[in-house]
């Protein structure tokens, strides 16, 4: 397993990951349409990260960082299909690698909606702790969900 920083040149892999249909009915909300997605203009951001996984030279997923604040990343996680559990957590470990030693990230939080049982028990397996309850914020299927708020801190990990 290896994790990069994405570059520009990886534009059309992290899209097509992102884009997948069994990735991006998950992540997007009944205002984005996954076909709309296009992650290379963010890309060459000094402050925005995305790592790749990648496995046997083949990219497997992404990790999505950007700050909230100048030690708080919100955290986007997609990964293709046949490529989930264990692989995520190591990729997850070697991505939180990344973050702590090559960026002043501290800590890293994401959003789950509370219906994605998956998302939640492997954010849990990653390390992270459920922190809160943000009501009534995700709009999916004209129905507003709940997301749990998750997260993990340096000096725990």
């Amino acid at each position: 397993m290896e994790i990069r920083r994405a570059t520009v040149e990886d534009a059309n892999a992290v899209n097509a990951i992102y884009r997948h249909p069994d990735v991006a009915g998950f992540i997007t909300d009944d205002g984005l349409s996954p076909d709309k997605i296009d992650f290379g203009l963010v890309l060459p951001s000094p402050v925005v990260f995305f790592l790749i996984a990648s496995q046997d030279s083949e990219d497997i997923g992404v990790f999505f960082f950007y700050p909230m604040n100048m030690v708080t990343y919100e955290l986007h996680t997609a990964f293709l299909p046949g490529h989930r559990g264990r692989q995520v957590i190591e990729a997850s470990r070697l991505a939180r690698e990344y973050m702590w030693t090559q960026t002043p990230c501290r800590k890293v939080v994401t959003s789950v909606p509370t219906d994605n049982r998956r998302a939640y028990v492997m954010a849990r397996l990653c390390g992270m702790k459920q922190e809160g309850l943000n009501e009534k914020s995700f709009l999916k299927g004209g129905a507003l969900q709940d997301q749990y708020t998750m997260g993990i801190c340096k000096e725990v990990a």
